[in-house]
């Protein structure tokens, strides 16, 4: 199985690069149709660079590659333009009532409406009522879901949906990522697995666990995330610190042997420890940094003492 993380309002490029947007929201199959509730992404909502108003409904489908920081479509301009439209402008112009204001090129929101062509109304000025969102008219039954929406505990907020984790193959839902900022663990994102998702609806995602078990999920993760190097003697390796698990260092000087962990820009100072030769400082400082809740995957001697 080969996971992949929407992140909602990643970049997005066409094949030939003419037009770069943003991922503004996710569609996801309410998994109603179930015993056992299976949600599934079904629709990418496509919103071009600067251009309001336009957004696409793309499916997820073999025209959509997810790479680590951003979407590629397999369309061309031409080809995108003429996706459904996930959302219309609507004008009123003359008081005669709300009209879809069409721009060139690209496919109009609703055949069956009034369309006026936005290049071809000057030097009359149309009144602009708002954008109106398609996608509950277009896939009724489904859920559209954007970044920050609200993720319910069952006794309350918890925090704020950031993306998805998928299946690349049957596009179902893993985890739910949320940042949450109620708790010490501030701002940290939290996978949240799709067993503990009650439902996604216009509302935000509903989780069927309390906010202490959400806590309990947040600190199991950051035990088996907190994965360090033990380097004896050295500095810390920025570049390794940047794209690697994180590094713990033993530093040797007049009071004796200390203990430092470094993961990105989190450093932390563990004091000095008991033992008196190399040997002692690296087995107490496995066993410190194991009740921690790090995992030791290497060690690296940098020099002798």
């Amino acid at each position: 199985m080969t996971e992949i993380t929407l992140v909602i309002g990643c970049k997005v490029h066409t094949t030939d690069n003419k037009i770069s947007g943003y991922v503004k929201s996710v569609v996801v199959d309410r998994g109603t149709r179930t015993t056992v509730p299976r949600f599934t992404v079904t629709h990418l909502v496509v919103e071009p660079k600067d251009r309001e108003g336009l957004a696409r409904l793309v499916p997820l489908d073999d025209h959509v590659d997810a790479l680590a920081d951003e979407i590629r479509l397999r369309y061309r301009e031409a080809e995108f333009k003429k996706l459904v439209a996930a959302e219309e402008t609507l004008a009123e112009i003359f008081n005669s009532g709300p009209v879809e204001l069409d721009t060139e090129g690209w496919r109009p929101a609703d055949d069956d409406e009034p369309v006026v062509d936005g290049s071809k109304i000057s030097p009359v000025r149309p009144q602009i009522q708002g954008e109106m969102d398609l996608v509950p008219r277009r896939l009724p039954g489904e859920a559209e879901e954007h970044h920050g929406d609200p993720v319910h505990a069952t006794d309350g907020d918890i925090g704020k949906l950031d993306a998805l984790i998928i299946d690349f193959e049957t596009h179902q839902v893993i985890h739910v990522l949320l940042k949450a900022g109620h708790f010490p663990w501030h701002h940290k994102e939290v996978r949240i697995p799709a067993n503990k998702v009650s439902g996604f609806d216009d509302t935000g995602v509903h989780l069927s666990i309390t906010k202490q078990q959400v806590q309990e999920l947040a600190r199991e993760e950051r035990r088996i995330t907190k994965i360090v190097k033990l380097k004896v003697g050295g500095e810390f390796d920025k570049d390794a610190l940047e794209d690697g698990p994180g590094e713990a260092l033993l530093q040797h000087d007049d009071n004796g042997w200390k203990l430092l962990t470094s993961e990105e820009d989190d450093r932390s100072d563990h004091g000095y420890l008991q033992a008196t030769d190399r040997a002692q400082a690296v087995r107490e400082a496995r066993q410190r940094l194991e009740s921690e809740g790090y995992e030791v995957t290497s060690e690296e001697v940098t020099f002798e003492v």
